[in-house]
């Protein structure tokens, strides 16, 4: 039997946009008659109001009425553009760090908590350009105006960044699924997981 209908799938935006919709062309030629439809955010969705009907999240929900299952974890490290750290002093040791520039997420529009992680390096640093998004901080951080945390499975290969004191600077966060459970024997829905499943194995060794 053919699997179709539509699957809506919230996701962390680095994780919908550098892993999820590059490839999507393998998910449609899968599955042609299933439409999937992508919330990459930084805030937090509601799968009791319907918001979504399946969830990646970084922060694991408290207790309820939901399916819950960890995915794997992911590291973030400091970057910088080669430009900017030819136009400074050299980079060190960690104590060198607090008074470079950074670029941060706009604090009041942190929904999940696994992002609020630029304190646990630079507490006293000073942002220079903040942004809702973790991908235009990455373009930010590339254009030369400062550091950043950013994920090593897109920075890595982002031309012109540097990873900066990979053996002192490494956060680890956890990427969780989350859904309903009446979702959770759903054709579609797993049809979905599965995918995400297959990606995450190809992926592993970037995170």
């Amino acid at each position: 039997e053919a699997i179709a209908g539509e699957v809506r799938l919230a996701t962390p935006e680095a994780f919908g946009t550098y892993i999820i919709a590059p490839n999507i062309a393998d998910f449609h030629d899968r599955y042609p008659d299933l439409l999937l439809e992508l919330m990459p955010e930084s805030r937090a969705v509601s799968l009791a109001n319907r918001e979504a009907d399946i969830a990646i999240t970084v922060d694991r929900p408290p207790r309820g009425k939901l399916v819950v299952r960890k995915l794997c974890d992911y590291q973030l490290g400091l970057y910088a553009s080669a430009d900017y750290l030819a136009r400074h002093p050299p980079i060190r040791s960690a104590q060198d760090v607090a008074a470079q520039p950074f670029v941060a997420y706009i604090d009041q529009m942190i929904d999940m908590r696994g992002l609020r992680y630029l304190s646990e390096v630079a507490g006293e640093a000073r942002p220079v350009f903040r942004s809702s998004s973790i991908v235009a901080q990455q373009k930010a951080v590339a254009s030369g105006v400062g550091l950043g945390l950013l994920h090593r499975f897109s920075a890595d290969s982002e031309p012109g960044l540097v990873r900066i004191l990979p053996d002192e600077v490494e956060i680890t966060r956890s990427y969780w699924l989350v859904l309903r459970p009446e979702h959770q024997k759903s054709p579609h829905t797993r049809a979905v997981i599965a995918f995400i499943d297959d990606l995450l194995a190809r992926y592993r060794a970037l995170l």
